[in-house]
């Protein structure tokens, strides 16, 4: 089954908002049980509730599933595990490849994920764009991306 984490820096905006995305094409395309979708943060302090400002930027653009969603950090396992890991940002890729460098080949930004060129996407909880506009962001590349297959899905 088809692994896909996606990661941000503290697992508590942008990262679950991809998550919840790419488990919302999912659930579209009927192919629910067919993969793993997860997130998490290169610098996250493990069992952080999610921000209620996430919360609600996910209710507002229906992505499922980030009610009881904890923040926790990025592991050696967890990128073993993984078939593609999708970062937010180029820092972020390099952060993982300087401490896991054997997972460079299944690193990849979201912005490229998405098939919209190579990008970093702004972190809210810096005021460098809103919350509803980088959900709406987050969404349209997981729409985009939800158009090609993600990995061989199980028969």
């Amino acid at each position: 089954m088809p692994f896909l984490l996606f990661v941000c820096t503290a697992n508590l905006i942008r990262s679950p908002l991809a998550q919840a995305a790419a488990q919302k094409v999912i659930n579209e395309r009927g192919l629910t049980a067919q993969y793993r979708i997860e997130s998490a943060g290169t610098w996250a302090q493990d069992g952080r509730e999610i921000l209620p400002q996430t919360l609600a930027a996910a209710q507002k653009f229906d992505l499922p599933g980030l009610e009881n969603h904890r923040s926790r950090e990025i592991s050696a396992d967890l990128l073993r595990q993984a078939d593609q890991v999708i970062v937010m940002t180029q820092n972020q890729r390099e952060a993982i490849l300087a401490e896991f460098p054997w997972a460079g080949d299944k690193l990849l930004l979201m912005s490229a994920w998405g098939g919209d060129g190579m990008y970093d996407i702004p972190d809210p909880s810096l005021g460098a764009i809103s919350m509803d506009d980088a959900a709406r962001l987050i969404v349209a590349l997981a729409q985009k991306s939800g158009t090609k297959p993600w990995g061989k899905p199980k028969p």
